[in-house]
């Protein structure tokens, strides 16, 4: 038998070493670490877009309420913070143009002094627990039912919220909240000056029998496309969420910039009530809100104040052009 001469070479057995395994392990978590934050900017996005479409579509309910009416939705029925009012927020107005016919009936909201009082919601848990996922942004992350509201929902179980409130200006003395002398509605030392009450879209106390207190097209000066209508208010930021079926905690001021926080970058408390009725999201550096075009635009935390305000007024000589 012949013999070759020189090394003999010896087959390798297959599998990884433990050093490449390593390597390995180390090179998918590098790509792990780079992939994670895109994906979940990825889902933010997604996030956002819809809700911009929730925005745009109750922008889009408004008008075609205007078509039907001759106005934009108003803030309540009465006008009374009561248990025994008819007071139903402006979005239950727009329910029979976002496909939620059955509700609207079911509360009785086109009936005038014949809809269910307050206190009749409390007792009506089908109705005032229907959760409404055009009225929420995906970003919030409030509970699906809200103990958190007034006038006896609470006690009663809580009720299905809402992420979106109407624009009422930047008034300071918004809901009988004076945010300009201090206590439970601080202005935190922000230069309101004298507001813009009158000025709003979709006032709390307007009342659907008169035209006093509600608003036409023809009332918007400064531009369509250049006036709030529907903006973002997370519940969970706010810490007093609003039912979307109660007037009192649909609607909202733009004395406070978006998003605004103490100077610690912490929620303001519970007992102050003015904040709760401002404007914040979950999406990073800004707010969403829907003009009365119809368009919506992101708002960003840091836009000037005189600005912000403006934009919020319906008139005044006070036209001003979005960023």
């Amino acid at each position: 038998m012949t013999v070759n001469s020189g090394k003999l070479s010896r087959a390798r057995s297959g599998g990884f070493t433990l050093v490449e395994l390593l390597v390995v392990i180390a090179i998918i978590g590098v790509l792990v670490g780079l992939l994670l934050p895109a994906v979940q900017a990825a889902r933010e996005a997604a996030r956002r877009m819809s809700c911009s479409n929730n925005l745009k579509q109750l922008a889009l309910a408004c008008q075609n309420y205007h078509d039907s009416y001759r106005k934009l939705p108003p803030g309540s029925y009465d006008g009374q913070y009561a248990v025994t009012s008819r007071g139903y927020s402006w979005l239950t107005k727009t329910f029979p143009f976002i496909e939620q016919e059955n509700l609207y009936d079911a509360i009785g909201a086109g009936k005038g002094m014949d809809a269910l009082t307050m206190d009749s919601l409390v007792n009506n848990v089908r109705i005032r627990q229907t959760p409404i996922a055009a009225l929420r942004c995906p970003s919030d992350v409030a509970e699906d039912i809200s103990t958190a509201c007034p006038n006896g929902f609470a006690a009663a179980g809580g009720s299905a919220p809402t992420s979106y409130k109407g624009v009422s200006g930047y008034n300071w003395a918004w809901g009988g909240l004076n945010i300009s002398t201090g206590g439970s509605g601080s202005n935190h030392g922000l230069d309101v000056g004298n507001g813009c009450f009158d000025r709003y879209m979709i006032r709390i106390n307007a009342d659907q029998t008169t035209s006093s207190n509600t608003v036409a097209m023809r009332d918007v000066t400064d531009g369509t496309s250049n006036t709030f209508l529907v903006g973002e208010s997370s519940n969970k930021i706010s810490q007093h969420t609003g039912a979307w079926c109660h007037y009192n905690h649909t609607t909202g001021t733009c004395a406070w910039p978006p998003n605004y926080k103490q100077a610690n970058g912490d929620l303001w408390p519970v007992s102050d009530w003015g904040h709760n009725y401002t404007f914040h999201s979950y999406h990073p550096g800004g707010v969403q809100f829907a003009l009365v075009d119809g368009s919506v635009k992101f708002i960003a935390d840091t836009i000037d104040l005189t600005l912000y305000r403006h934009l919020a007024s319906k008139q005044g000589d006070e036209v001003v052009a979005l960023p």
